[in-house]
């Protein structure tokens, strides 16, 4: 599900009655010049909600998972070619 947790969210997906021709999803700020929007996975029914965290909150949490996630990888040799961990300079928007 795509909601705008600030600003204004405009879809456009025409539905054939099977499947999409096409999705667009485009954010539009607020009266302050402000966006965020979420992008939320749900079981069976969505169910709206209030932000838990602020977007910097978030991207502070995203950050401290991946490090804890990145530490609990094992060790793999380089010259095996195996496993490349492409980590982001910063997580945040993109101007």
């Amino acid at each position: 599900m795509l909601w705008a947790t600030r600003g204004h969210l405009s879809m456009d997906a025409p539905w054939t009655g099977t499947w999409s021709l096409h999705v667009v999803a485009t954010y539009f700020p607020d009266a302050e010049n402000r966006v965020e929007g979420e992008i939320d996975t749900y079981p069976s029914v969505w169910t709206p909600h209030q932000a838990s965290q602020t977007f910097d909150e978030n991207v502070t949490t995203i950050e401290r998972d991946y490090g804890r996630w990145l530490k609990l990888m094992p060790s793999v040799p380089q010259a095996l070619g195996l496993v490349q961990n492409w980590r982001p300079k910063s997580i945040g928007v993109v101007s």
